[in-house]
């Protein structure tokens, strides 16, 4: 009862918000109407009475022009503020593939019998994906807002591997349960409303382009009357992110209850010892997911594809050591999460802005729930004909040929298998080593260091056990800043079993903690460069200290030079942009300071260490950087795009450059530790 209660307190409090929205809006509309009504009653006053007494010439070219802006002002305002009420939002994704009842039997009687039992209707349509994921979604209109949405179906085949089949009925009664709820009928409500302000504040189209033009046309008081187009359209943006931000988190604790409610109805249904399974199975599943799409996108890199998609998933499972491998069968349940991380954090709040409750806090929803015996345990994936299984992963295999745009030569099945061990054996870090390289490592002058002797071995189950207890305080610091600036809104704080709100947060009594334990974790990281050295040949040890050189050289230009450019880049781009039209001297001003970031840009590059970039770039990549940090530097007398795109583009490259040798170098410190009796 107390759920019930909570649900519809918050579907009315959602339903008033909706309401403000909707004369928030209407005024918006009457307001466009008053202006044009204004316009129209300006009209006949300057056709009837103004043009008639006007001699000068001159000054009958300025009336007749500013009426007319005047005019397209009223009619280019009105269609913005109207725009929302004619637009259609089709839920596109390229990656799924339509199935029938006729093409998949068993996967419908299993619907079907979700429908019967939630208590709803079937889905329009039934959709497949690879995605480790199951969604409901619908095509929308303004009008959908008052109007029944029919919904669709989106099952992920990601699910299916180590699953049975209650278990991926768990996760399709959920969404039943969405379909079943009172509350979807303001889920779908609130999602048009979302569109239509998205509309009003984000949206860039035709019309967008005619008022940038008319604002920057070079008959100054023709662009007044655009660049007040433009900046009363601003304006109304403004006050509607305001209106957005009310209505959106009213739904956002909403749409928490909702997800607790699905819970609830899918394990009443299947039984919550099938739907916690289900949870912590998705889990472990999409984290193998993200792995094989990282696979993938070095894959492609290489100009090579993968000719089944579910097969590359298997070669990559296989490459993966039986250490760190998390074993799944449709016939095992998972009552309880796999733990990913020997991190504890000992913060906990509600960010407001939350779609979805922790798993943590779900699967405590679940437990209250009595489990059900399956009558019989079979393969989540005996669902599903292979034919279909097939069309599914030759749609993927297309996307992600489509989306590199250059010809991907497919790999054999043996051929990969033997690259994605290569690749795994490269990337993959022991659990024993984790703790000490996998993070940022703490900066210390390694050149002082050398000469040391007598460095007991660090790698100790209480050293790790330290930097993890840093790290994951590190994380909660960062946390309670973001908390504290604003960055995240959050209520029910709770640190270290005490209650806080965002106004008393511990912050100064953590920071000198961190401080304390900072200068630890420092010492523990120069010991284990000192112990890595003493076990290395002479050919490892000048292999260590050149990756330690280029780690560290990337902290430092990551740090103290490139977040500086990406702030001055994103400061000259909104200049750039603007549609605000600019006189000569305007324009003078901005050419020197697009000089002055290409001057900044390069003293940057001038910095770097091709020494250290030679690790990851061959030499016709180093002679482009040198050939620019040499290149002489004049103002610009134009600003084509061409020009503006080289300096752009050159900052991303050298910003990218830098992350990539960060990574590299860690892995190759990495790939040494390995080899190493550590």
């Amino acid at each position: 009862m107390k759920d019930s209660y909570n649900i519809e307190h918050q579907v009315i409090n959602v339903l008033k918000r909706i309401g403000l929205f909707l004369l928030y809006y209407v005024g918006l509309i009457v307001l466009g109407l008053f202006i044009l009504w204004g316009v129209y009653k300006t009209t006949w006053l300057v056709i009837g009475d103004v043009l008639p007494e006007v001699n000068n010439g001159r000054l009958l070219i300025i009336i007749v022009v500013s009426w007319i802006g005047i005019c397209l002002f009223a009619l280019m305002f009105g269609t913005y503020l109207i725009k929302p009420l004619f637009s259609f939002h089709k839920n596109k994704n390229n990656k799924r593939v339509e199935v029938t009842e006729e093409e998949c039997p068993k996967l419908f009687a299993e619907i079907r019998d979700i429908a019967k039992n939630v208590g709803t209707q079937m889905p329009k349509h039934v959709y497949l994906t690879t995605d480790v994921n199951a969604c409901v979604f619908y095509n929308t209109s303004f009008w959908s807002i008052f109007f029944p949405v029919r919904k669709n179906l989106e099952i992920g085949l990601g699910l299916f591997d180590g699953m049975s089949v209650d278990e991926v009925k768990a996760i399709l009664a959920h969404e039943f349960g969405h379909f079943s709820q009172k509350s979807m009928k303001v889920g779908s409500t609130v999602y048009v409303t979302n569109n239509v302000l998205y509309n009003l504040i984000y949206q860039r189209d035709l019309w967008d382009v005619l008022v940038d033009k008319w604002a920057t046309s070079r008959f100054s008081l023709w662009a007044f009357f655009g660049a007040v187009t433009r900046w009363v359209t601003n304006e109304v943006k403004k006050s509607t992110f305001l209106v957005y931000r009310i209505v959106q988190k009213s739904y956002m604790k909403l749409s928490r209850q909702m997800e607790f409610d699905a819970d609830s109805i899918s394990c009443e249904y299947i039984g919550s010892n099938n739907f916690i399974s289900a949870m912590c199975k998705v889990e472990v599943l999409a984290e193998r997911d993200s792995r094989y799409q990282g696979f993938l996108k070095v894959l492609t890199d290489e100009n090579k594809i993968v000719g089944n998609y579910f097969a590359g998933l298997n070669a990559v499972e296989a490459s993966i050591p039986s250490t760190e491998h998390f074993d799944l069968s449709y016939d095992k349940p998972l009552l309880k999460p796999v733990a990913t991380s020997d991190k504890k954090s000992h913060l906990s709040m509600e960010d407001v802005w939350d779609s979805h409750p922790s798993i943590e806090d779900r699967l405590e929803n679940a437990a209250q729930f009595p489990p059900k015996k399956s009558a019989s345990a079979c393969a989540a994936w005996s669902m599903i004909p292979d034919e279909i299984k097939n069309r599914v992963s030759d749609q993927i295999i297309s996307v992600i040929r489509m989306n590199v745009g250059e010809k991907l030569n497919p790999i054999g099945y043996d051929e990969f298998m033997d690259w994605a061990k290569a690749i795994s054996d490269y990337n993959f870090i022991p659990s024993q080593l984790k703790p000490f390289f996998d993070r940022r490592i703490v900066g210390f002058d390694y050149q002082k260091t050398e000469g040391k002797d007598n460095v007991e071995n660090p790698f100790t189950q209480a050293n790790a056990d330290f930097i993890n207890h840093y790290e994951s305080l590190l994380e909660d610091y960062q946390q309670m800043c973001g908390i504290a600036n604003g960055q995240i809104e959050a209520q029910n704080i709770h640190f270290e079993g005490k209650v806080y709100t965002p106004d008393n947060l511990p912050i100064e009594t953590l920071k000198k903690q961190l401080e304390t334990e900072h200068n630890a974790v420092e010492e523990i990281d120069q010991n284990v460069y000192l112990y890595m050295l003493s076990k290395c040949n002479e050919e490892q040890i000048t292999n260590l200290k050149f990756n330690y050189h280029c780690m560290f050289y990337s902290y430092w230009m990551l740090d103290d030079k490139l977040t500086d450019l990406e702030t001055s880049r994103d400061s000259l781009y909104e200049e750039l942009t603007q549609t605000v039209r600019r006189d000569e001297d305007d324009f003078a001003l901005l050419c020197i300071e697009v000089h002055n970031y290409e001057d900044n840009l390069q003293k940057i590059v001038k910095s770097s260490d091709p020494q250290c970039m030679s690790l990851i770039l061959d030499d016709k990549q180093l002679r482009y950087f040198n050939d620019f940090v040499n290149k002489p530097l004049n103002v610009p007398s134009s600003l084509n795009s061409n020009y503006l795109n080289s300096i752009f583009n050159l900052t991303h490259a050298i910003i990218d450059i830098h992350h990539s040798l960060l990574d590299t170098s860690r892995k190759n410190i990495i790939a040494i530790a390995k080899t190493l009796d550590l």
